[in-house]
């Protein structure tokens, strides 16, 4: 539960980020529920020099990776199924 939670609020941060801090909007339109002063200190955070240099080198990094994984949605653990009926 907790793992699922986490992963939607970084999705939720990476939208904010993309959709409006890189784009210089501001969100509450549509996220209401959002307060003011935490977005101008989230603004400031994802736009700091240390931040997009941490971002600059994750998107270096994901470009690198050739070897993208081959086994389908199911992952490790639907190959162990298909060995198990081989």
């Amino acid at each position: 539960m907790l793992r699922k939670a986490k992963k939607l609020c970084t999705k939720l941060r990476s939208r904010l980020v993309i959709n409006y801090v890189n784009k210089g909007k501001k969100p509450f339109e549509k996220y209401a529920y959002l307060d003011p002063a935490h977005w101008d200190e989230f603004v400031k955070k994802k736009t700091s020099k240390e931040f997009l240099d941490i971002s600059e080198k994750a998107k270096a990094s994901a470009n690198a990776n050739t070897n993208f994984s081959r086994l389908g949605r199911t992952g490790f653990a639907g190959l162990d199924a298909k060995a198990d009926t081989i």
